[in-house]
């Protein structure tokens, strides 16, 4: 919030955190540099288009979306978290390099579950 509040108007700020994405947009960042929207980019499309529209009450309803599937992401690591969910959806393989591994079964289900709600 600082560096929104005390930012020059040509510095461009951009949210690192996913679910923190809607409330910097509303006090002045311009974009992310996201997790979620790689396996997600119809939500994220949408949420920015309403941010675009000056609309966070409905940007805000699409964020909600990815709440609950944002922490399983980084349960064993980042990317692995994201790998497979995109994996799940036929975007890419779940490989990871050394020394991380792909997910867990338990994981991979979680993520399943969660995924096929949204």
């Amino acid at each position: 919030m600082r560096i929104a509040k005390q930012k020059p108007s040509d510095f461009m700020l951009i949210s690192g955190d996913d679910l923190l994405t809607v409330p910097l947009c509303a006090m002045g960042a311009v974009g992310v540099i996201s997790v979620l929207a790689n396996a997600f980019p119809s939500i994220f499309k949408k949420m920015k288009y309403h941010v675009l529209a000056g609309n966070f009450a409905k940007a805000s309803t699409e964020q909600f979306k990815l709440l609950e599937i944002n922490g399983p992401m980084y349960e064993e690591g980042n990317p692995v978290g994201v790998k497979e969910a995109m994996a799940q959806i036929g975007i890419c393989t779940n490989f990871v390099r050394l020394p991380l591994v792909p997910a867990s079964p338990q994981l991979k289900a979680k993520i399943r579950m969660l995924r096929e709600k949204l």
